[in-house]
């Protein structure tokens, strides 16, 4: 599968520990935000794509890794997703690094993202624009953020760790 180069959408900040996305004009064969992560959906699949090699870096400098904050940002879309598509229940992430690194597989359940939801709160909503394979243009969507902050952060990193990919 080949997303055409305007499916993106950017991972831009890390705002009191919730990861923020920000709505971006996205051209044909440029990437956004300051370090390139994109999201795309096509078909049935979602594809998180970050140029960073090494995803186990500090994300900003705070505790999180990239890698945490990439996992938080596929179950805040999936979450958002399920509440306005509940009859597709497990939603698949492709993750890549380095442009074509691949980083694994991820299903990502309905319920999963719920109880995630549940467990970390929701925080203030980011605007995420999505951009769809068949769209032409972006749909721009609030999505509440995880509140991965104080004594939350070393449990998320601990789920990150367990939470493999299916392939």
């Amino acid at each position: 599968m080949i997303l055409k180069p305007y499916l993106i959408a950017s991972i831009s900040t890390l705002f009191l520990g919730a990861i923020a996305v920000s709505e971006v004009q996205a051209e044909p064969g440029k990437t956004v935000g300051s370090d390139g992560t994109t999201i795309g959906i096509s078909g049935d699949v979602w594809v998180l794509r970050t140029p960073v090699s090494d995803t186990t870096q500090s994300f900003y400098g705070g505790n999180l890794r990239v890698y945490d904050v990439h996992i938080a940002k596929m179950v805040e879309v999936t979450h958002q997703e399920c509440k306005t598509t509940p009859s597709r229940e497990d939603r698949i992430w492709r993750y890549i690094a380095n442009t074509d690194e691949w980083m694994g597989e991820f299903r990502i359940s309905c319920q999963l993202a719920n109880d995630l939801a549940i467990a970390y709160g929701m925080g203030k909503p980011e605007m995420t624009s999505i951009f769809m394979a068949e769209a032409d243009e972006p749909s721009t969507t609030a999505i509440p953020t995880l509140n991965i902050t104080g004594g939350k952060v070393q449990s998320w990193m601990q789920f990150t760790q367990n939470f493999q990919p299916i392939r």
